[in-house]
């Protein structure tokens, strides 16, 4: 069974203070001083799929792994340690320009890598980004393919035959389970404790060798040209929300009396007491 997981690699925007939000004219900000961290969404994806794995190791159902981002060199990083992981194949897709909020564009390229390479039985992607958080860009990919899109998927498991998996998904407060048929994309959603697993030094020393497979977009017959043609968005503005919390100061002679006053005007009525 084939399995492929889309991710993006994004900057860690919480570490941006109100005085860093600096909107050049392209609406972009420099985030070239902040570490990148893997989408959390499609961090739950890739480990989903890690934990799908270590249940399908006594159903004697063969699993190849790949993970697929788009990007520059920054995401070699993070795809030589999916590689550790016990990921198959690490492949990026050389681009440069600004996609952020590019959904056909992005879409196009995953179907591109999908049209001319090995069939994927399952090809999964985190519900939505942490920049153009659009949401779309899953059900826009099974429009293309013409493949059923299951979203707000927390789990996956094994039903004992290759071509069926039974899948557990979470949305609108209601939880469904359904065994469905391959092939299948899943837009992962808010998964409990996802956090990915940290690859042991031997699992690292190990996968030393493997490499980052780099695809230009002329390889799947994308030209530069055709990049703001797909676009089916304008952005017109950029700004920083700022949030601001009402602060009330609680004074009195001692701690009792500081007490007494949170106890009687803020505790009191909302405890029903």
């Amino acid at each position: 069974m084939n399995i492929i997981v889309c991710f993006k690699v994004v900057p860690d925007l919480d570490m941006l203070s109100y005085s860093d939000w600096v909107v050049d004219n392209h609406y972009k900000i420099d985030t070239s001083f902040v570490k990148n961290m893997i989408n959390p969404y499609d961090e739950s994806a890739l480990e989903l799929i890690l934990k799908f794995k270590d249940l399908v190791q006594n159903e004697k159902i063969a699993l190849a792994l790949t993970a697929l981002t788009i990007g520059d060199s920054r995401s070699n990083r993070v795809l030589k340690n999916l590689f550790a992981l016990k990921y198959d194949k690490a492949v990026r897709v050389d681009c440069e320009a600004d996609i952020r909020f590019n959904v056909p564009f992005i879409t196009e390229i995953i179907a591109r890598y999908l049209e001319n390479n090995e069939k994927q039985q399952i090809i999964v992607l985190g519900s939505q980004s942490g920049e153009g958080d659009n949401g779309r860009t899953p059900f826009l990919l099974a429009e293309r393919l013409g493949i059923p899109c299951v979203s707000g998927v927390v789990n996956i498991e094994p039903t004992g035959e290759e071509d069926y998996l039974k899948i557990t998904s979470d949305t609108e407060d209601v939880i469904m389970e359904q065994v469905l048929r391959t092939p299948l994309i899943l837009a992962v959603g808010n998964v409990q404790n996802s956090y990915m697993r940290v690859p042991t030094l031997k699992e690292k020393m190990a996968s030393k060798d493997k490499e980052v497979e780099t695809i230009y977009l002329e390889d799947l017959g994308i030209e530069k040209a055709s990049i703001e043609a797909e676009n089916d968005l304008e952005l017109v503005d950029l700004y920083y929300e700022k949030e601001e919390r009402v602060c009330h100061f609680i004074t009195g002679h001692s701690a009792a009396d500081k007490a007494q006053v949170l106890f009687k005007k803020y505790l009191k009525e909302k405890l029903n007491l």
